[in-house]
């Protein structure tokens, strides 16, 4: 009787340490990919709208509003992956907080719109231009393109009367720069897509006058203007193994599925909670200049990017240049 207690006892042991087991091994792990709101948000918008799961992990997508929220969610662990604003990936890092840029996701969705035409940006002298953003991307890009062609600016919202410079003022966003287009009390603003789509078809002769993109090649020597990267957090590509590499092709999948279907997009952005309301057409979704590049590819360019933020404030990349080890290799 005893020894058949015994053997029914270890039966019980057996099958509860199998069942024990079996529960761990289904037990699901958690990863968080998050993107700012925007046209940056399109670069996974196929994600967004699919939701794949990756493995035996439960992955979640989000829209944020903006970089804040992005340098905040990596940092503290929130997120594991993201979409992210090129200086602001380097500030990351910078701080302490061990990421790899894995791709580079967009390309360029600033323009300057006018209206009044002008064929080259020497003719902004004497004008007032208006920008979003002041000490961020568009703020500083512009800045580094106008240096390199030798035209004087200053902070003004009051024209040079000389004519030999440019006055550069500032607000917060496309929502109170279009207004000002409408009026008339601007005349020249840098916005970003689809903003620019939006003031076109509600400020009655404005045109979109330069490609903030194609001004950075002309004095880059035809380098890529790596505005938004996709980033992840060093652990969360050591833990979940395989994943880069899974993420890599979605992302590059991405980019012609958000081409052959900008309402399934839009909609897709939609439901994850965005806040676009422009309706997307191929036109639009062909100016935000989604695209995927590895990061071993965009590693020169995005250096270039990042020299030339750092030339007129550090600190919006974290006070130096990151270190190779950024990179995802």
């Amino acid at each position: 009787m005893k020894k058949l207690f015994v053997a029914i006892l270890i039966v019980i042991i057996a099958a509860a340490a199998v069942f024990t087991f079996a529960a761990c091994n289904n037990e699901k792990g958690s990863i968080k990919i998050i993107v700012p709101d925007g046209a940056p948000a399109l670069a996974i918008a196929k994600m967004l709208k699919d939701k794949p799961q990756f493995d035996k992990y439960e992955i979640t997508y989000e829209i944020v509003p903006g970089a804040a929220e992005i340098s905040a969610k990596i940092a503290n662990g929130e997120a594991d992956f993201a979409i992210a604003p090129t200086n602001i990936a380097a500030n990351i890092y910078n701080k302490g907080t061990d990421i790899r840029i894995i791709s580079a996701n967009t390309f360029g969705n600033l323009y300057l719109v006018g209206t009044e035409s002008v064929s080259d940006l020497s003719d902004l002298k004497g004008e007032v231009v208006y920008n979003i953003g002041m000490g961020g991307t568009p703020d500083l890009t512009f800045k580094y393109i106008l240096n390199q062609m030798g035209i004087e600016y200053f902070a003004s919202d009051v024209a040079d009367e000389t004519g030999a410079k440019v006055a550069l003022h500032y607000v917060s966003s496309g929502a109170e720069l279009i207004p000002l287009l409408k009026t008339g009390n601007a005349k020249f603003g840098i916005l970003g897509e689809p903003a620019v789509s939006q003031a076109l078809k509600n400020v009655s002769g404005s045109i979109r006058l330069f490609a903030i993109h194609d001004l950075w090649a002309d004095v880059t020597e035809g380098l890529d203007y790596t505005q938004a990267v996709f980033v992840g957090r060093k652990d969360a590509i050591d833990k979940y193994e395989g994943i880069v590499e899974w993420l890599s092709d979605l992302l590059d999948e991405n980019v012609d599925w958000i081409a052959a279907n900008p309402a399934e997009a839009q909609a897709a952005l939609a439901d994850a909670g965005s806040t676009l309301t422009v309706a997307l057409n191929k036109q639009i979704i062909r100016a935000c200049n989604i695209g995927f590049v590895p990061a071993k590819y965009a590693k020169s360019d995005i250096n270039a990017y990042l020299t030339a933020m750092a030339s007129f404030n550090a600190a919006a990349i974290g006070g130096k240049m990151p270190e190779d080890t950024i990179y995802y290799q």
